[in-house]
């Protein structure tokens, strides 16, 4: 006869807090805390991602209107603001010059020059030449001196005229035969590398638009023509 072992019941279990409750009852009060706080979190996170997509497409804009202005000042209009730059620093020359100007005195530019700048007009010596032509490297006087060559040149008369004439103003029969245009020979220097050929020639091309080479041509005619030009007339500092 087989023997029947009594059934053992399991003890019932405890009911745990974290199993989720059947009931309707509203979560405890550190869960809803839990819950809300977590929310926030999320919430912020994508306001955070929002703003960073922001910054992004305003660096995309800025970098867009930075070509945008590139472009702009790579126009021909760049070439009108060159002129309005230039004549803007004409006028301040011009300004300054009249403030030094004695009152009730009447001076053309040239002469105003040679007293601003102590100068012995035309030059009669190399070391006289290169203290003029380091003189014009300074922005205001190498703008009142652009501003007089422009004045005295001539539309209607040549390339070889202008520059002769204006070169006499300047500097001797000694002076110029120490030069040729373009290529140094024997202890001749060269004229087109000085400050005052830059000068000539910048003033030259706004009035006529050369090309260079045909500069150095008629440059070159006037050096080699030197040898017959008129001896200098005594200076005022060589008079008395």
């Amino acid at each position: 006869m087989t023997s029947v072992s009594p059934t053992t019941s399991s003890p019932p279990r405890p009911s745990s807090s974290l199993e989720p409750s059947s009931s309707s009852e509203p979560p405890p009060t550190d869960a809803l805390r839990a819950m809300r706080l977590d929310r926030e979190e999320r919430t912020e996170a994508t306001s955070t991602r929002d703003d960073t997509s922001n910054l992004c497409i305003d660096d995309t804009l800025a970098n867009e209107l930075k070509l945008i202005i590139e472009k702009i000042q790579s126009f021909p209009i760049r070439n009108e603001q060159r002129q309005i730059d230039a004549a803007i620093n004409e006028l301040q020359a011009i300004i300054n010059v009249a403030l030094t100007m004695h009152i009730g005195q009447i001076q053309t530019p040239i002469e105003t020059f040679k007293v601003k700048y102590k100068l012995n007009l035309p030059l009669n010596t190399y070391e006289e030449f290169i203290e003029l032509d380091n003189k014009i490297r300074e922005d205001e006087c190498g703008t009142f001196f652009k501003l007089m060559l422009s004045k005295q040149f001539d539309n209607e008369k040549t390339l070889y005229i202008n520059i002769k004439a204006i070169l006499k103003q300047y500097i001797t029969k000694n002076v110029a035969l120490l030069f040729t245009a373009q290529k140094e020979v024997r202890d001749q220097r060269v004229f087109k590398d000085t400050n005052f050929s830059k000068c000539l020639l910048s003033v030259i091309n706004e009035k006529k638009g050369i090309l260079d080479k045909d500069y150095l041509k008629a440059l070159g005619d006037v050096l080699s023509s030197a040898k017959s030009w008129d001896p200098p007339r005594a200076r005022p500092s060589e008079q008395n």
